[in-house]
């Protein structure tokens, strides 16, 4: 409506000035001549006028507004979940194959700790020994919390010391030695055979050496696939020795593993 307004104005504002001119040509006609050229510059400039006119009209109604911010549209909000599977720690804002939960829920202890213990064992891989003879700082903590003496054999006082690490001081004897971990009560696997549930990362893997007739090696399992087993164990090496030179991650043929137990739930 405001444009057919203008338009209006426009055309009234022309017979306007026609109608002027044209007086003005029957009172003197020796200026005809002159006020023809005047008309003539006038009606350049009225269009002139006019087109600049609608160049305002409709480069203002093409315009879009400019969205306003929104200072707290701005604002980051991280959440923090813990994962049930085998991630390393808690994921943030979906970060490293992380998930963003809009509605957290509250971790259960069981889990929460066996995160816990699953960001312990990690932190230890690379650990060596200081000679290759069952020494060094690390090494050396291990065995103590153990009870034992530089030189020992430390697969199982690495568990134990991981369990330490995270408040849980196990209620077994011999802490240095292997079979203590593998109680029938704390069993879950023997040689192939799940009897109360599967296992989850934090639990022990035990494997039998049939030179001493007995379970000699103990690690953390991890997480597995069809055909391995996937775990990180103390005092092991490239070939999966129970004598190695320090801290690794292996994957194991799943019949190299005699039993598995569970102290977590």
């Amino acid at each position: 409506m405001a444009k057919i307004i203008s338009c209006f104005i426009i055309v009234v504002y022309l017979f306007l000035i026609n109608g002027s001119v044209n007086q003005s040509n029957i009172n003197n006609d020796k200026k005809n001549v002159i006020i023809e050229a005047s008309f003539s510059e006038t009606i350049k400039e009225v269009i002139n006028d006019i087109e600049n006119f609608f160049i305002k009209i409709f480069s203002r109604d093409n315009q879009k507004p400019v969205p306003q911010k929104n200072e707290e549209d701005e604002m980051d909000t991280v959440k923090v979940v813990y994962s049930n599977n085998n991630d390393m720690g808690p994921e943030i804002n979906g970060e490293a194959g992380g998930v963003v939960d809009d509605n957290p829920v509250e971790v259960d202890p069981y889990t929460k700790f066996r995160n816990d213990l699953q960001v312990t064992y990690f932190s230890q891989v690379g650990i060596r020994e200081k000679t290759g003879h069952n020494d060094g700082k690390e090494v050396e903590a291990y065995l103590a919390s153990a009870g034992l003496e530089r030189g020992n054999a430390w697969c199982a006082s690495f568990v134990n010391w991981i369990f330490i690490q995270n408040g849980a001081n196990l209620p077994i004897v011999s802490k240095g030695w292997v079979p203590s971990y593998f109680p029938k009560k704390k069993t879950i696997y023997v040689r192939g055979q799940y009897k109360k549930m599967e296992p989850k990362y934090g639990d022990l893997i035990g494997i039998w050496f049939e030179d001493k007739g007995r379970l000699a090696h103990i690690g953390f399992y991890d997480h597995e696939d069809e055909s391995y087993y996937y775990s990180v164990e103390g005092n092991t090496n490239t070939a999966g020795s129970r004598e190695g030179d320090g801290v690794y991650v292996k994957k194991r043929i799943k019949r190299q593993v005699h039993s598995i137990s569970n102290w977590v739930d």
